[in-house]
């Protein structure tokens, strides 16, 4: 007779703990969670171009803002070329476990190209860049009802012109420019509270 109270001794508390602990999963899940911090990222490499796409979000009751930049580097005819494009992100999150975040991103003036030729050590900058904005959908779950894993995709279009360089005699210009579109499957974490 003691063995059998002691083994329910045990299983009481252990099941009002589980019951405790799936009431609490509930609650939380139905009044969701109102600040998310996210990050998410993805490259693509090719033989002559380099890409790599970061964001990082922050949202609070669905309403979000970040930055994002996106690394292109790229080697063609002699030449080294960097793009570096800055976004400034606006975006609005459906859902609480199973999450869909729609977004935009404004191009910002902080983004940057050059073009570095090795055979004679010079570097030309680029004077004008443009670009619509950057679109962006991703899809978040929920694990341990604070981690977040985030899959999505991303894509823009960009123009980069007029590389020049001073020189003692003037200006030197290139002939050279950019129109391209750009893309990218990503895949992150957040944390959500």
């Amino acid at each position: 007779m003691t063995i059998r109270s002691l083994k329910l001794g045990w299983i009481l508390p252990l099941l009002g703990i589980y019951y405790f602990g799936f009431f609490l999963t509930e609650l939380h899940a139905q009044t969701g969670n109102t600040i998310r911090l996210r990050y998410f990222a993805g490259d693509r490499i090719q033989t002559n171009q380099n890409l790599y796409w970061a964001n990082y979000q922050l949202s609070w009751h669905g309403f979000g803002i970040g930055s994002s930049y996106v690394d292109i580097n790229e080697t063609v005819g002699g030449y080294s070329d960097r793009i570096l494009l800055k976004y400034n992100d606006f975006s609005y999150t459906f859902g609480q476990r199973l999450n869909l975040t729609l977004g935009f991103g404004n191009l910002s003036q902080a983004s940057a190209a050059s073009s570095y030729q090795s055979s004679t050590g010079y570097s030309w900058k680029a004077e004008t860049i443009s670009g619509t904005p950057s679109y962006f959908a991703v899809i978040g779950i929920e694990v341990f009802g604070f981690m977040e894993l985030i899959i999505g995709t991303r894509a823009s279009q960009y123009k980069v012109r007029d590389f020049e360089r001073s020189t003692s005699s003037g200006t030197e210009r290139i002939a050279k420019s950019y129109d391209r579109s750009v893309g990218v499957i990503m895949t992150g974490l957040g944390i959500a509270f």
